[in-house]
């Protein structure tokens, strides 16, 4: 009875579909927000999209164990790629260990939901399509998936540009589209991205698919007459446009995709992915010309290629003129970009040099700890650290990535983790150089935009980040690169002879001779395709017992408390963390709220605590010591403060922001409580040492300074940091003030500035 239930699959066919299917819908989380009227959590741009995948990845690993145990073909290939994700897991695991946050570095935070968790979903996800998808048709398949849902986003992105009020959670944010992706800078990569994809798509259907082996070339001029009098009478007669209807629908289907990407990209105005576009499309254009034979490519490439470095130029030339009419011209707090403006690439705005400032703040910080760094997801500490005072008080957000993926790399993993990271990029690059020359026309193009789509992904990822929206398209490509090399090399003499080859054939030539190498490539692809084919006769279906039956058993149970106690839990703790980031609810509904999602899920409490106790600073300053409101909170406010933040420094020791948050409450609480002063000193004193550039820090110990009767020493503290950044000067100004009214009282004035 379970060997007939467990037939039912035959070959695993059926149950490969499935998984496939499942795979299909992970592509969908670019569309994924939990917000009105779904159900909402905090950052829901991110929380959805994250827990979405992850769920997903969970179920289809379930699902593809399951069909190893029934057929153990679908087994993942032996290339090179995995081996160096696997590697890279396991260095962000051993950094983050070794960090200076391990709960930080394993589970990340509600913002960004990265980690090395998310990590390891990442892993499985491109273990599972390299497995199960084998053919061009499974790829085409679901690269028509995912450009449906680049089409979506780009309809998304035109109704938020022109308030068409579709969804409420779409709002423009200084004039940029985003989409449901919540960023414009993350609809701009995956925009462009999704460019090369439909791309490909659209240049593959017009490349003629060669005969099956099995039917004979029409090679007599009798056969080519009658096929072309076929034609012509299909053209006359209208058949012509119902046989080629499907072809013409999809080609439609593509285009509009194309335009519409190129539209959400606009919109965004986001200078990375068009940066990308350009590096990309030029890397396309390089790569038509030296691995094809045909005269006709090569002209068309070279000509893309001087097309995009003279459209670069033009904008570089814009950029020149732009900073020489005064680059700081240009209020900031304009919304709506111009036409010179987007030129321009707005590289005179302070965003684009506090991003600037980041990359070398980062490259400061790898130096620190070269070897393991800082342990993923605490770029925000080294920030903290190495920020210089006019950098802090100018910048306008606080940095808690690199926006530069090298540099995040080096400062997260170290020279190890990068190395690592670099490595799977150069082994991508390798199959495309390797096996390009070797894949008939169609495929050739195909894949060559496929690279091209991953040298845009690379290069827009130099001023951005990997997000949960993201990343499935990259590891998409990935995928598809890994595919590229498991398919069999052609013979030498049925490739075409591109240009570089006629360069070095010769010399190559000589030295397989001399080595006795002549026919190394021709026996090298014939004992991959041995191999491959023996592979697939051992590995065939088989029955399942009563054992195999208790594995699926034990799966299928695995795979749902992972579901639950990884996934349901967040979207249960964090739907409780919405009323404490909104200003208007009530102490007691914050308190409520934050033991609720707290226990739902502990390891991202850390963040919530930090949030409860910037709360409990808001009341101290607005409530005032001695008033019953205050009074009736003094005991909360204290048990607070003693428990959740030694737990908060416990799980980010270096984290200034939560000293700083604690000091605060202290320094509220000293009116009856004299030591807290005390303790609110030492407490300043790490974090000063923690960030000693930030304006919070020398904000909180001018404070401490009025609040121990030293206010000449604060304003001391003040002109020193005005010094270095002179735009603190209005933010310092009521505090300057206040000191300077308490010595005017010391020293018996009248006080005139109240």
């Amino acid at each position: 009875m379970m060997n007939r239930l467990f037939r039912t699959t035959g070959d695993g066919t059926m149950l490969a579909n499935l998984v496939r299917g499942v795979l299909v819908l992970i592509l969908v989380s670019p569309l994924v927000v939990t917000a009105n009227p779904w159900p909402e959590t905090v950052f829901p741009f991110v929380v959805g999209k994250a827990l979405w995948t992850r769920s997903l990845i969970e179920i289809a690993l379930g699902l593809w164990i399951i069909l190893l145990i029934r057929n153990p073909a679908y087994r993942p290939p032996r290339y090179w790629l995995l081996g160096l994700f696997a590697l890279y897991l396991f260095l962000a695991l051993l950094t983050g260990v070794l960090g200076i946050s391990p709960t930080r570095s394993l589970w990340s935070t509600y913002e960004r939901m990265g980690g090395w968790f998310a990590l390891a979903h990442w892993f499985v996800f491109l273990l599972i399509l390299v497995s199960v998808l084998r053919t061009w048709e499974h790829w085409r398949a679901l690269l028509n998936f995912n450009t449906g849902v680049g089409i979506l986003v780009g309809l998304l992105a035109i109704s938020e540009y022109f308030d068409w009020g579709w969804f409420r959670y779409l709002s423009l944010e200084k004039g940029r589209a985003s989409s449901t992706m919540g960023n414009a800078t993350f609809l701009g990569g995956y925009a462009a991205v999704n460019m090369f994809i439909a791309g490909a798509l659209l240049v593959g259907s017009f490349v003629r698919r060669p005969s099956p082996p099995d039917e004979a070339p029409p090679t007599e001029l009798r056969e080519l007459q009658r096929a072309e009098r076929r034609r012509r009478r299909d053209r006359e007669s209208g058949a012509f446009l119902i046989r080629y209807a499907p072809v013409l629908l999809w080609r439609l289907f593509w285009l509009a995709a194309i335009a519409l990407s190129l539209t959400a990209l606009w919109m965004s105005d986001t200078r990375g992915a068009m940066i990308g576009l350009a590096a990309g499309l030029i890397a396309l254009g390089v790569a038509g010309f030296w691995w094809t034979s045909s005269r006709r490519w090569r002209i068309a490439a070279g000509t893309v290629v001087l097309a995009v470095i003279l459209l670069v130029a033009m904008v570089a030339t814009a950029v020149v003129l732009f900073q020489a009419a005064g680059p700081d011209a240009r209020s900031e707090e304009e919304t709506e970009p111009d036409l010179w403006q987007r030129l321009s690439f707005g590289l005179g705005q302070r965003s684009f040099q506090s991003r600037i400032n980041a990359y070398l703040v980062g490259i400061n910080g790898f130096l620190d700890r070269p070897v393991l760094g800082w342990g993923q997801e605490n770029f925000t500490a080294v920030y903290d650290r190495h920020v210089s005072a006019e950098l802090d008080v100018r910048s306008y957000r606080i940095f808690d990535r690199a926006h530069n993926k090298v540099v995040e790399e080096l400062v997260g993993k170290g020279v190890l983790g990068a190395l690592a990271y670099l490595a799977m990029w150069f082994y991508l690059l390798s199959v495309f150089i390797r096996k390009g020359r070797f894949l008939a026309p169609e495929q050739r193009r195909f894949a060559g935009l496929m690279g091209g789509g991953l040298v845009c992904y690379f290069t827009q990822n130099m001023f951005l980040f990997d997000t949960p929206g993201t990343m499935p398209q990259l590891l998409t490509l990935m995928a598809f690169a890994v595919f590229v090399d498991s398919l069999p090399l052609r013979a030498n003499q049925d490739a075409p002879d591109g240009m570089m080859f006629r360069m070095i054939r010769r010399p190559l030539s000589a030295v397989a001779r001399f080595a006795g190498w002549e026919n190394a490539q021709g026996l090298a692809s014939a004992w991959r395709r041995r191999r491959l084919e023996r592979s697939s006769q051992s590995a065939g279906a088989r029955s399942i017992g009563l054992s195999g039956a208790a594995g699926i058993g034990v799966v299928v149970l695995l795979v749902g408390c992972a579901v639950f106690f990884l996934n349901a839990r967040v979207v249960s703790s964090s739907h409780s963390a919405i009323p404490i980031l909104r200003s208007n609810t009530s102490w007691a509904e914050v308190l409520s709220s934050f033991e609720s999602s707290a226990s739902s899920f502990p390891p991202l409490a850390n963040e919530l605590r930090l949030h409860l106790l910037s709360r409990m600073t808001y009341l101290c300053d607005t409530l005032k010591p001695g008033e019953p409101e205050f009074e009736n909170n003094r005991t909360a406010f204290e048990s607070i403060v003693e428990e959740h933040g030694v737990k908060a420094l416990a799980v980010e020791p270096e984290n200034h922001r939560i000293y700083l948050a604690t000091a605060s409450v202290n320094q509220c609480l000293a009116s009856g409580d004299p030591d807290r002063l005390k303790l609110a000193r030492e407490q300043i004193n790490r974090a000063m040492e923690l960030a000693p550039n930030r304006f919070d820090a020398q904000r909180i110990l001018v404070v401490q300074l009025r609040l121990e009767s030293n206010p000449e020493e604060g304003l001391r503290v003040i002109d020193r940091y005005v010094a270095e950044a002179p735009d603190a000067e209005r933010r310092f100004a009521e505090l300057r003030t206040w000191l300077e009214n308490d010595i005017a009282k010391k020293n018996g004035k009248p006080d005139d500035k109240q």
